[in-house]
């Protein structure tokens, strides 16, 4: 059986404007010493509690990779695979905007896909598909092994939902507000969602919500 656990990244340090508000960030945004010191106990956890990896893939933005880095690190120098099927949303015209914005739009039940910025800006459909297909080629090229994805929160969550609802025909109109997919599966800091799979068939998923390190509650900007 194959054994694929979904981690999201370290905190990272927030660019601010002169007003001291968060930005939104880069893909050249690092982990800050928080999320590292947090991620490295949460990495030795899941060693202490016998998870090992033959593979890491990660998005290849900086914050996946030095999260990755951490967890192969501590596990067993596991070899890291970057994944650009696995990146952050493409929001180019996002990049610099104060946070409190994004969060004024999803107190409305809204979210930043349904206000691009700019005209090759990703939407959900899009990022489902592109997850989904990197999540069922990562199976295919490890069958029987323990394979860990690092990513950033909304494409893990959209992952989730594409996988939570396999037979659904992804049309934009069709896929909930990143308002309402934030409520409730979205990975907080620290935790994995384990998935046990048998010859491409799902057989069991686990929200490891409990190891050491996991800070417990969804940030609001």
């Amino acid at each position: 059986m194959t054994k694929v656990y979904i981690i999201r990244h370290a905190e990272i340090v927030y660019p601010l404007d002169e007003q001291g508000r968060k930005l939104m960030y880069p893909p050249e945004t690092h982990i800050s010493q928080e999320g590292r010191d947090q991620f490295t106990k949460f990495a030795k956890s899941l060693k202490d509690n016998g998870i090992r990896f033959d593979v890491i893939e990660s998005s290849n933005h900086i914050r996946s990779i030095e999260t990755a880095e951490i967890l192969s690190g501590e596990t067993g120098d596991v070899p890291i695979v970057k994944n650009p099927a696995f990146a952050d949303s493409h929001i180019p015209g996002w990049i610099g905007v104060p946070l409190s914005a994004q969060q004024e739009i999803m107190d409305k039940g809204e979210d930043i896909y349904m206000h691009p910025r700019s005209p090759d800006q990703e939407v959900k459909e899009q990022i489902i598909r592109r997850m989904l297909g990197g999540f069922n080629d990562l199976v295919k090229r490890n069958e029987g092994k323990s394979v860990a994805i690092v990513g950033t929160g909304d494409p893990i969550r959209l992952l989730m939902y594409g996988l939570e609802h396999p037979n659904e025909v992804y049309k934009e109109e069709n896929i909930p507000s990143m308002s309402i997919l934030s409520k409730e599966g979205y990975l907080k800091r620290g935790e994995a969602f384990k998935i046990t799979i048998d010859k491409e068939k799902i057989l069991e998923t686990q929200l490891l919500s409990n190891l050491e390190g996991v800070r417990g509650q969804r940030e609001k900007y």
